[in-house]
């Protein structure tokens, strides 16, 4: 039989896709909003390891996972359960996991309230990571705890991102967030997003997870993987330039071959990020450089 299509769960629920919620007002039918972005997901799952006719003829080879805005949230938070589910119903011979454009930067104390809000602290996503269950009860759960503990969980898997050093939606969001849960205005520039983006990213490293890479493109754009724009970008803009790696060339190598090296990329004079200008974006944090090399 032929195979199956590319599974694409749909993203209706605003919730992340990874979310379990019932809500206290109503939808325009009367009906009670509910949020299951959770059960959206491990239902698609659940199809793809039921495909045994064409599993069958020789398994799987290569397992990516991958989600563009709010799906790369997504990615990276179903990463460890997809990829601990299919090592059994589904094995692997390689893997890799390519967020696009949400490194997750939110105002201080916001992600807490929120993870709680959606449900995540009873969602699946978190079956593989019981010490993260008491984190998000007690209201402080992040998108940096969960991604941080899939990398660690699986060392073997490059987390390879692509980020916009001042990406527009994702400023939005940020000031958008600031305004509705903090009632405050708080306009986040383009200078500090990056140093933010820089944080988080730096932070996967220092932790030990050195299957961290990234892809750092000197644009406003906001997601490439989904677009035409994916053909011509690369780390000097959304349409191209520059001397590094082209971003579908750096995306094409992932998975990686046994005894392949990727490295992250970045366009600009590299400094350490306690040295960052405060007014631009055109440089690249020590901090985050890095290459893995598959095992």
């Amino acid at each position: 039989p032929p195979p199956p299509p590319p599974p694409l769960p749909r993203y209706c629920s605003g919730d992340a896709h990874a979310g379990i919620s019932t809500r206290d007002y109503n939808d325009l039918k009367g009906e009670p909003v509910v949020q299951v972005g959770a059960k959206n997901v491990q239902t698609t799952l659940d199809w793809i390891t039921s495909q045994t006719d064409f599993w069958a003829q020789g398994g799987l080879t290569d397992l990516v996972i991958s989600g563009a805005s709010a799906g790369s949230i997504g990615a990276q938070v179903w990463a460890d359960p997809i990829l601990t589910q299919f090592k059994t119903s589904l094995p692997y011979q390689r893997a890799a996991v390519i967020p696009d454009s949400y490194a997750g930067v939110f105002p201080d104390g916001s992600q807490g309230p929120t993870m709680i809000d959606f449900g995540i602290c009873d969602s699946p996503v978190l079956d593989n990571s019981p010490e993260l269950v008491d984190i998000c009860t007690g209201g402080s759960l992040t998108l940096q705890d969960m991604a941080g503990a899939a990398m660690a969980h699986n060392r073997g898997v490059p987390f390879a991102y692509i980020q916009s050093k001042m990406d527009i939606v994702q400023e939005v969001y940020y000031d958008a967030i600031a305004l509705t849960m903090e009632h405050e205005i708080s306009i986040i520039d383009d200078a500090e997003f990056f140093g933010s983006v820089n944080d988080v990213f730096a932070g996967y490293l220092a932790a030990g997870n050195d299957n961290a890479l990234t892809y750092m493109v000197d644009s406003p754009m906001h997601t490439y993987t989904l677009l035409p724009i994916v053909y011509h970008a690369t780390s000097n803009g959304a349409f191209g330039g520059g001397d590094q790696m082209s971003m579908l060339d750096w995306v094409g190598q992932f998975p990686l071959q046994k005894n392949e090296t990727a490295s992250s990329v970045c366009e600009g004079d590299v400094k350490e990020k306690g040295d960052r200008p405060k007014h631009y974006t055109r440089y690249c944090a020590e901090e985050v450089e890095n290459s893995y090399t598959q095992q």
